[in-house]
């Protein structure tokens, strides 16, 4: 990334910064990836269970939705990382450009 820097309208420092925030999304994913399944345990909003009452198992129908779950809490901790990345990218830049 740093090599097409250059090349870029990009300069290093402000490719540097956008790589320091790539936390938040990380973060995000791996939180409501942990905290969906545990909070959402007992929901069914799709009627997953019912409709697959016929091909699994309830053992295996439970498993299905702890990770249907997991993957959930993946999607949307990674959208609210990188929405939360971008607004703290942009209030950081009003910021620089106010102070000039």
């Amino acid at each position: 990334m740093f090599v097409r820097a250059r090349n870029s309208r990009f300069s290093s420092e402000q490719m540097r910064r956008w790589l320091r925030a790539l936390w938040m999304p990380v973060a995000g994913a791996i939180l409501l990836g942990l905290l969906f399944p545990i909070v959402a345990d007992g929901l069914d909003p799709l009627g997953l269970s019912a409709r697959l009452g016929s091909l699994l198992s309830i053992d295996q129908i439970g498993r299905f939705r702890k990770v249907w779950w997991i993957h959930m809490g993946l999607y949307a901790g990674l959208i609210i990382g990188v929405v939360a990345m971008i607004i703290r990218r942009k209030g950081d830049l009003n910021c620089q450009t106010a102070s000039y």
